[in-house]
């Protein structure tokens, strides 16, 4: 296949001197893996050739800055890791390097225990802290901007049409304020605790997740906070017909039923006593495997109504789903409830969060679609980004819904041709924020704000009664004292007061006459 310029595809080594080489852009083979639940992007490229110089193999070092590029629109930004050179006679010379994003030193170092993390420290503040030493120059909450550099825009181009399923639409910034504010409660790196390790253990008590944003602002590097953005309307068209035209070489979905829990439920952090002991409870029912929109009255029903009478006292979360996927439902004979403790559930959140993502963890495996195309682009002339949805209507596999593009890997090799894997999965399987969390946090937000309104109308009382017997001194002061022309403490009825208030009566009737008006 003939590589467009639309897509291009090149590594360049920005650290490298004018006089080295800095882009290299002919390739034997490449692989480049992105997955949404991973730390890190990972790239394995193979050159041969001429493009194997002397300058390349003396500019070539472990640890450089690497950034790729399809189309001229960044990909990611890493570090090479490493690289292999072997060599024969009649083929010359040909190198492998592989790395991994900027990511890659925050996974691989130990948490700086002495760092100090104040109780009331925002979480923004804590991860600009612990990533600072790793070349981090800020912290953003909503990886929409991200997402658009990796497609790289390109005027005119025509969007899918939105799934009428009844898809939920969700502002994509609608948690950015929230997140950004959030406390940390008091939490320390555990001796020979990665990094990475410790701030992921820290966010996902908040239900959040952490990667790196593919390009560098003045060569810094700059983390994504966020979640999924699963409910977005779509970026891409997936189309696998038996009749018309697609852009699918091949796919395949899998449905499974195994390890699917009915119903969860959750307490809080009190794990040596059980969940019965816990605090702060709540439970889930997975709506894949134990929701029958058509028929509620059957024995399996039962059971879960007796479970949720029993334990009264948990709160009951929800998962939305596309009314399309109705028709897919797989519902349990029998009801398998799970019962867990969640280890850093400290409140009511942080319980909620870990339920949510114990069962978007399961319900992930339920369905998993994998699909892939040709090139590195869509019909719509984007790049392939993870956290994006994609409209997907195959004739072969019996799917026609929205999905989330939760992995994603860009190929090319000489018997394979150029080509990207998709992995796609439902998004409410990655909902991990539910709607009445929003509201919740939402609520809490307009407490924390009438608060701090109140604190502000209390100072402003405080300074007008300081005000208020500041004059009353002064008036005290001034008793029995000959007022002054204008004075306020002056007596209406004396001469003094009548003399002043004729004076200015006089100026009023002057600046009247001057424009014109006359009394």
């Amino acid at each position: 296949m003939n590589i467009n310029d639309q897509e291009f595809v090149e590594i360049c080594f920005p650290s490298l001197s004018a006089e080295a080489s800095q882009t290299i852009s002919r390739w034997k083979s490449y692989t480049i893996q992105h997955r949404f639940l991973a730390p890190s992007a990972t790239f394995t490229m193979v050159i041969g050739g001429k493009e194997v110089s002397a300058e390349v193999l003396a500019a070539l070092k472990p640890g450089l800055k690497v950034e790729f590029r399809i189309g001229g629109n960044v990909q990611f930004s890493g570090y090479l890791d490493t690289y292999t050179t072997s060599a024969d006679r009649q083929n010359g010379t040909e190198v492998t390097i592989s790395g991994r994003d900027l990511m890659a030193p925050v996974i691989d170092a130990c948490a700086d225990y002495t760092i100090k993390v104040n109780a009331k420290d925002k979480l923004s503040t804590v991860v600009a802290k612990f990533l600072e030493p790793f070349d981090f120059g800020g912290v953003e909450f909503d990886n929409r901007a991200n997402v658009e550099v990796i497609q790289g825009h390109f005027s005119g181009r025509k969007l899918p049409e939105p799934h009428t399923g009844g898809h939920r639409q969700r502002h994509r910034t609608r948690h950015r304020k929230k997140t950004s504010g959030w406390e940390t409660s008091l939490l320390v790196p555990f001796p020979g605790e990665g990094t990475y390790e410790f701030l992921n253990r820290l966010l996902v008590r908040e239900g959040l997740y952490l990667w790196a944003r593919a390009d560098t602002q003045n060569g810094k590097g700059t983390a994504v906070v966020s979640v999924p953005d699963v409910f977005s309307t779509p970026d891409y068209s997936v189309n696998f017909l038996r009749e018309g035209r697609s852009n699918v070489l091949e796919a395949s979905c899998t449905r499974d039923w195994k390890d699917q829990p009915s119903i969860v439920f959750v307490s809080g952090a009190n794990r040596h006593e059980g969940y019965s002991r816990g605090k702060h409870k709540c439970f889930i029912q997975n709506p894949f495997s134990s929701i029958d929109p058509d028929d509620q009255t059957t024995a399996y029903y039962t059971e879960i109504n007796r479970l949720k009478k029993k334990h009264g006292n948990a709160r009951e979360l929800v998962v939305a789903l596309q009314t399309a996927q109705w028709k897919y439902l797989l519902l349990n004979p029998v009801a398998r409830p799970t019962f867990l403790v969640a280890p850093e559930g400290e409140t009511p959140s942080q319980v909620e969060f870990f339920a949510r993502r114990y069962l978007a963890d399961k319900m992930r495996k339920h369905f998993t679609y994998t699909c892939t195309v040709d090139g590195h682009t869509s019909p719509e002339g984007l790049v392939w980004a993870v956290d994006s949805i994609v409209r997907v209507k195959d004739e072969y596999n019996n799917v026609d819904e929205n999905l989330y593009i939760i992995g994603k890997t860009f190929q090319k090799s000489r018997g394979g041709g150029t080509t990207t894997k998709l992995e796609m999965v439902r998004p409410e399987s990655l909902e991990w924020i539910g709607d009445e969390s929003y509201d919740r946090l939402s609520e809490e937000a307009l407490q924390a704000d009438e608060k701090k309104a109140k604190a502000e109308e209390a100072d402003v009382r405080k300074r007008m009664e300081a005000e208020k017997q500041k004059r009353q001194k002064e008036q005290a002061a001034t008793a029995g004292k000959k007022p002054t022309v204008g004075s306020p403490y002056a007596d209406p009825g004396s001469v003094t007061d009548k003399e002043f208030q004729a004076k200015q009566a006089q100026l009023l009737r002057e600046k009247l006459a001057k424009s014109g008006i006359k009394l």
